[in-house]
């Protein structure tokens, strides 16, 4: 009877393992090695607080008047305060070309919804025109870091 229960225990602890297992290597999906360079090179980028640059870009059939924006902000979340950065690029007519969200923050959960933010931020601003957004809603389950951005946005507005 003693086996029994001592088996017992041991496959329930060996089907928590592989749940846990599953959790954070599936669900959780760990950073690469790639996907933590990037982060790594858009944060550096995106660290020089409030740049504004006039370049000329090429698209099309002529060049047009680009300029980006960038905005470093923080939040306060159960955990803290974490920072952020947002860029925007648009090109002469004022459509968004680039959206880049710089990943800043030190604690794990807000740095998973930064970055879950920053990989759905492209598609719901890119094509659109600067002088229309006004707000955005929840990006990436990430409502913290959509109102960083939301509150964010008449800085970047104002540097373009």
């Amino acid at each position: 009877m003693a086996i029994a229960k001592k088996k017992i225990v041991l496959i329930g602890l060996l089907i928590l393992a592989g749940v846990l297992a599953i959790i954070r290597f599936v669900i959780m999906k760990p950073v690469t090695e790639e996907k933590a360079e990037v982060l790594t090179g858009t944060t550096e980028m995106m660290n020089q607080k409030g740049s504004e640059s006039g370049k000329m870009m090429g698209s099309g059939s002529g060049m047009m008047n680009a300029k980006t924006a960038t905005v470093n902000t923080e939040y306060s979340n159960p955990g803290g305060k974490d920072d952020v950065s947002f860029t925007i690029a648009v090109d002469g007519s004022g459509v968004i070309t680039k959206a880049e969200t710089g990943v800043l923050a030190v604690h794990p959960i807000s740095k998973t919804r930064q970055e879950s933010f920053a990989a759905g931020l492209p598609a719901v601003l890119v094509g659109k025109k600067l002088s229309d957004v006004t707000k955005i809603d929840r990006v990436g389950g990430s409502s913290l870091t959509t109102n960083a951005f939301n509150e964010a946005l008449s800085g970047l507005k104002a540097q373009i």
